[in-house]
C-alpha cells in the first residue's frame, strides 16, 4: 500500500520568491526520492486556468464577492480533481498559493472580512477540501516586494497594479492572517534562493518518512 502524499503550500506577497522556492523544494524532494507535482492557484486544472486569466487580467471590473467566488471555484476544481488523486497515489503536491492568499487579497484588500467576517471564513473553509501539511509563508518588506516586481520587467496583473495602499494591505495581511491557517510557518524571504530554501527545508524535512530522513 502506497503511503499518502503530502500537501505543502508556499505563500507570500508578490516577489517573495514562491515560484522559485516551490521548484527548489521539488528538486530536493525528488532526490530522496519523493515523487512531486507542482500546482498553482488559481490554476492547475483546465477550468481553473481559464478562471486564472479572468481573475488576474480582466479589463472589466470584477466586484469583490464575485472575485472571491471565482478564486474558490478555481480552488475546489484543482483540489478535487488534481490534488486529491495525487495525494492518494503517494505524490507530494507543492502549491504556489492557496487559502491564505484569498484571505489576504479578497478578505483584507477587497474588504470582505470587514463586510461579513463569518460568511467569508465559512466560504474559505468550505473550499479547503484538502488540509495542507505545511503552509510556508515567505515574509518580505513591502519595499522589497515592489522592487522585485519592478525588476521582472513584465506586465503587471490586476493585483500587482492595485496601488500602494492596497499593496501595503497585502504585505501586512500575510503576517496578520497566517495565524488562522493550520500548520503555517513564517520564513524570511530575504537572502539568496538557497538560503531561503534551507529555512523552508527545516520545516519540510520532518514530514519525510523516518526511513528517508
Amino acid at each position: 500500500m502506497k503511503p499518502h502524499g503530502r500537501y505543502i503550500v508556499i505563500e507570500g506577497d508578490e516577489g517573495s520568491g514562491k515560484g522559485t522556492q516551490v521548484n527548489l523544494l521539488a528538486e530536493r524532494l525528488e532526490k530522496w526520492p519523493v515523487k512531486t507535482e507542482i500546482v498553482r492557484e488559481p490554476g492547475g486544472d483546465p477550468v481553473a486556468e481559464q478562471l486564472r486569466e479572468i481573475l488576474k487580467h480582466s479589463e472589466a471590473p470584477i466586484v469583490p464577492l464575485a472575485e472571491l467566488f471565482g478564486f474558490l471555484m478555481a480552488r475546489t476544481q484543482v483540489l478535487e480533481l488534481v490534488v486529491k488523486p495525487l495525494l492518494q497515489d503517494g505524490v507530494w503536491v507543492l502549491s504556489d498559493r492557496s487559502t491564505l492568499s484569498t484571505m489576504v487579497y479578497q478578505g483584507e484588500m477587497r474588504g470582505l472580512l470587514d463586510q461579513n467576517r463569518s460568511g467569508f471564513l465559512i466560504a474559505c473553509e468550505l473550499a479547503q477540501l484538502v488540509e495542507p501539511d505545511r503552509v510556508i509563508v515567505l515574509d518580505i518588506p513591502y519595499e522589497t516586494s515592489v522592487e522585485r516586481v519592478n525588476q521582472r520587467g513584465e506586465e503587471t496583473d490586476r493585483f500587482e497594479s492595485s496601488g500602494e495602499d492596497n499593496r501595503r494591505k497585502i504585505n501586512d495581511g500575510y503576517r496578520n492572517l497566517m495565524g488562522r491557517i493550520s500548520h503555517s510557518q513564517l520564513v524570511s524571504g530575504i537572502g539568496t534562493p538557497l538560503e531561503v530554501h534551507r529555512k523552508i527545508w527545516a520545516h519540510v524535512e520532518p514530514l519525510l518518512p523516518k526511513e528517508a530522513q
